[in-house]
């Protein structure tokens, strides 16, 4: 995977290195200060970009999966 900014939360590092072990498609995700991260499964697949507004939102998706994740999305 690619160096991630030092400045990222650890919540954030975290999922972002999860990321990194997609094996299907594409996965770009754009921080707030709008820096892009791409991630490449080994085998093709579907392509989504996930824009993400505030990093808490990272510690919402690894501490409760799918409800946090609809939780951080409906919070804005």
């Amino acid at each position: 995977m690619h160096d991630l900014p030092a400045r990222l939360p650890r919540a954030a590092r975290v999922l972002m290195e999860l990321f990194g072990g997609i094996e299907h498609g594409e996965l770009t995700v754009v921080g707030a200060d709008g820096q892009a991260h791409g991630f490449r499964g080994t085998a093709p697949g579907p392509r989504a970009t996930l824009h993400v507004h505030d990093w808490r939102a990272a510690s919402a998706i690894l501490q409760r999966a799918e409800i946090g994740l609809a939780e951080s999305w409906r919070d804005g």
